[in-house]
């Protein structure tokens, strides 16, 4: 089993370096230590991808 979260302090080149860990619904490790970032730093990397999602939309022409 491998949990991606990369977000999670034992994730290293997109898998849990942990051995035996299992798996919840979402595909995350009951084990997952996740990262803590300052909420400045989050609301920048949130606003960055929404802007990404915003020009990938336009750009895929759709009309909504």
């Amino acid at each position: 089993m491998h949990c991606e979260f990369e977000l999670c302090t034992y994730n290293k080149d997109l898998s849990c370096n942990r051995e035996g860990i299992s798996l919840d619904d979402r595909g995350i490790c009951h084990e997952c230590a996740p990262v803590s970032l300052p909420e400045e730093v989050l609301i920048f990397i949130k606003e960055k991808h929404f802007k990404k999602l915003v020009e990938m939309y336009k750009k895929s022409g759709s009309k909504e």
